[in-house]
């Protein structure tokens, strides 16, 4: 289980899914000053179903906001870095 806390960062976009599920995708910053530096890393975050609709109906940019559940890392290639 991983709890985020943080600021929305644009209303988020909710669509349907195959199945008649919506689907509500939106990004929490996470602020953190160390050593006298700030710095912000974005979390996406996706809500299904009745959670979808909570989020259409009361999440707003700039919304300050925990979310918790599962994580996931997504990777990829990139043939510029050659990776």
């Amino acid at each position: 289980m991983v709890k985020v806390e943080g600021n929305v960062g644009s209303k988020p976009e909710v669509k349907p899914i195959p199945g008649g599920v919506k689907v509500a995708n939106f990004s929490i910053a996470q602020n953190e000053t160390k050593k006298g530096k700030k710095s912000t890393e974005w979390v996406k975050v996706k809500a299904f179903g009745k959670l979808a609709d909570l989020v259409e109906a009361h999440v707003n940019s700039g919304d300050f906001i925990g979310v918790s559940g599962t994580f996931s890392v997504e990777s990829w290639d990139s043939p510029e870095k050659g990776r």
